[in-house]
């Protein structure tokens, strides 16, 4: 057995004590490694079928602080976009 999903709850309409913050930070930061976009359901960003790592981005940190641009807080719409961002090959 392994992990096999993550989710990470969308903080906003948690109580203070339980919120996370950095939430988009964490979204293209674990959308890296599986290369998967999450999907948002029931107020969380989800990752399914992800028992083993894909291969390494081939983001560079730059480029992933780029697609992180935004408010940690933001929409789930403008997260998911930063997220697609680190799935973008970068231009030679």
């Amino acid at each position: 057995m392994g992990v096999t999903g993550v989710v990470l709850p969308d903080p906003r309409h948690l109580p203070e004590y339980e919120q996370v913050f950095a939430v988009r930070d964490i979204v293209v930061l674990m959308t890296a490694p599986p290369e998967q976009v999450p999907t948002y359901v029931a107020g969380a960003w989800v990752w399914t079928g992800v028992a083993q790592a894909g291969p390494a981005s081939a983001l560079d940190a730059d480029a992933l602080t780029a697609c992180a641009a935004g408010p940690a807080d933001g929409t789930p719409a403008s997260i998911s976009v930063s997220a697609a961002c680190a799935l973008t090959p970068p231009t030679p």
